[in-house]
């Protein structure tokens, strides 16, 4: 990583656009890290969204113990507030 300060040294958008994406100093790298972190975190929202709305049956989970989504969301205290619906 480069010592140069975290200033931006222009105001051409060609060249600013430039000097963004190839920084390489400390606080762009963490911020490319947040940012990293954020799309994964989103990506995975997106999945438990497309299995509550029943656009899938199954919620892909790592193989670990004690994980099981499936069988936890079929037990009636996972959420004993929620109504059935008249079709089950």
């Amino acid at each position: 990583m480069s010592t140069k300060p975290n200033a931006l040294t222009t105001h051409d958008p060609a060249k600013l656009s430039r000097e963004i994406r190839l920084a390489d100093d400390a606080l762009t790298e963490q911020r490319r890290r947040v940012v990293a972190l954020s799309l994964t975190s989103a990506a995975c929202m997106g999945v438990i969204a497309l299995y509550q709305i029943g656009a899938t049956k199954h919620v892909p989970e790592p193989p670990l113990p004690l994980l099981d989504a499936d069988k936890v969301d079929r037990r009636r205290k996972s959420c004993p507030w929620a109504m059935r619906s008249s079709g089950s």
